[in-house]
């Protein structure tokens, strides 16, 4: 079985992957997609990346298959040492880096494997002041409703996996991670929250705090605020997650508040 995850840049994806893979017996592969190349370092190990650099002859069907190959090698190996293999996707190159085409991790390996999937979230106002501060919104032209509707179809593609909140997992860190690892089927390990900082994973850019905590909401310009305010794809994703945005009256920022009730986690496993 390979489980794969799935969430938007600068939404706490990094933070959730890292205590997965401090799960045990897990083997987390962090960003992975057929589709990008990242050009050609000191990597001994890397045949297409080096071909590819030198001939341009590895077209979208060669890199899937190539993909589909290593994917079922690295799956087979696992299994013989007992291990889980989990697979980051690259969520940001298939909804914000290019219009929406498939998602071929996720079904790539389905297509050979037995596969779990899951989705985490984070207040989508916070992800965008966030990726939009990395730079990262620039193929969007940083515009809060068209990144909105880019996450409607995240959630549509993904809409049989359960919806994991960062806020959540940020306040029942231990709950919250029961319920990931029985939703993929993992070995839970209660010390988590002590080894998961000594995992490095790619598109680590926030945070680096080795404690989890949730942060403090951002602050929000008037001009943002209008966006939103007069976002219809906003109105539509809110009432799918559950979320809210609220202004301080008067105020020249404004901050961004949590939707999502803050015992709800707590209340589906005492209950």
């Amino acid at each position: 079985m390979i489980r794969t995850l799935h969430h938007f840049a600068c939404s706490g994806g990094t933070l959730i992957s890292k205590c997965i893979a401090a799960q045990r017996k897990v083997t987390l592969l962090s960003e992975v997609h057929p589709d990008i190349f990242t050009g050609v370092r000191y990597n001994p190990t890397a045949l297409v990346q080096q071909f590819q650099a030198q001939t341009n002859l590895v077209s979208p069907p060669y890199r899937h298959l190539f993909f589909v190959w290593q994917l079922k090698l690295l799956e087979s190996l696992s299994e013989q040492n007992d291990r889980v293999l989990v697979l980051r996707d690259h969520t940001h190159y298939d909804f914000i880096l290019r219009d929406y085409s498939g998602t071929p991790v996720r079904t790539f390996a389905s297509e050979q494997h037995e596969t779990r999937s899951l989705v985490t979230v984070r207040h989508p106002v916070e992800s965008f002041v966030s990726a939009k501060k990395e730079g990262w919104l620039t193929p969007i032209n940083n515009s809060f409703d068209e990144y909105c509707r880019r996450y409607l179809q995240f959630l549509n593609c993904y809409e049989d996996c359960n919806v994991y909140y960062y806020e959540e997992f940020c306040q029942f860190p231990e709950v919250v991670m029961q319920m990931i690892c029985a939703d993929l089927e993992l070995e839970f390990n209660p010390n988590f929250q002590n080894e998961f900082s000594a995992f490095e994973l790619t598109g680590d850019s926030g945070r680096k705090s080795c404690t989890i905590a949730l942060p403090a909401p951002k602050e929000i310009s008037s001009e943002l605020e209008d966006e939103i305010l007069a976002s219809a794809h906003w109105h539509e994703l809110i009432k799918i997650l559950n979320y809210r945005f609220s202004s301080s009256e008067g105020a020249t920022m404004r901050s961004v508040q949590n939707g999502v009730a803050e015992e709800s986690v707590a209340n589906q496993v005492i209950g």
